[in-house]
């Protein structure tokens, strides 16, 4: 007689979670998105895609009295179940991207410049005496995390610095600049067409402060760019 030995792996039992609101917040990785998710018993499971490009980061789902997190890996899911006001489960999966070909050199993947983004707006609200002195705290701070969520996919060096420019020019601080690096700024001089003067606005008219070309002297005021108005 011979014996049969069948090896049967047990299903790992979902994580839970609960909640007595539908609405969930969700950080991957770096980026937060408020209120972005509801709860949906009826979806078995309800798929949550997580942000490309496909990196190991951790994912986390906040109830408003509970929180899930995962080390998600490219091309994994993850399962778990929220209940909601203690009687109704709801199915719910994480789905990472599958790994990709690598970003070409010129590009960044969003979690790393993300990264950047959320030490420079840090560096902002701890250092920057009159972050809130034109705007509100809640303009501010709604502007920069729109600007974190912006932040989902590989950009150039030029496309993140026009994000910080972004927020820069917000604040209207004229004591607080930035600029992209002095060789990537050559590098795109000497390949592309750059507008040759740096402008300053009031009063709704613009003048000329200098330019590389010595084309007008400063003071100039600009009336149109190509036949387009300033006005």
């Amino acid at each position: 007689m011979s014996l049969i030995v069948s090896l049967v792996k047990a299903q790992q039992t979902p994580r839970i979670i609960k909640a007595t609101s539908a609405t969930v917040d969700i950080k991957d990785g770096y980026v937060i998105q408020k209120g972005i998710w509801n709860l949906t018993p009826e979806a078995k499971p309800d798929v949550y895609h997580a942000l490309s490009p496909a990196l190991e980061r951790e994912i986390t789902f906040y109830t408003n009295i509970d929180s899930i997190s995962f080390q998600a890996k490219p091309g994994q899911h993850y399962d778990f179940i929220v209940v909601l006001n203690g009687k109704d489960s709801c199915y719910t999966r994480i789905a990472m991207p599958a790994a990709s070909a690598a970003t070409t050199p010129d590009m960044i993947s969003a979690e790393r410049l993300a990264m950047d983004f959320v030490v420079f707006r840090k560096s902002l609200e701890n250092e920057h005496a009159g972050l809130y002195r034109y705007k509100s705290k809640k303009v501010v701070d709604r502007l920069l995390d729109d600007c974190l969520l912006s932040i989902n996919h590989p950009m150039t060096r030029l496309e993140f610095g026009k994000i910080i420019m972004q927020v820069i020019s917000f604040i209207q601080d004229g004591h607080t600049a930035g600029n992209i690096s002095s060789l990537l700024l050559k590098s795109y001089q000497a390949q592309g067409k750059l507008f040759p003067l740096y402008l300053y606005f009031t009063a709704d008219k613009a003048f000329v402060r200098c330019n590389s070309a010595n084309i007008f002297s400063a003071g100039t005021e600009i009336l149109a760019i190509n036949n387009q108005s300033i006005a």
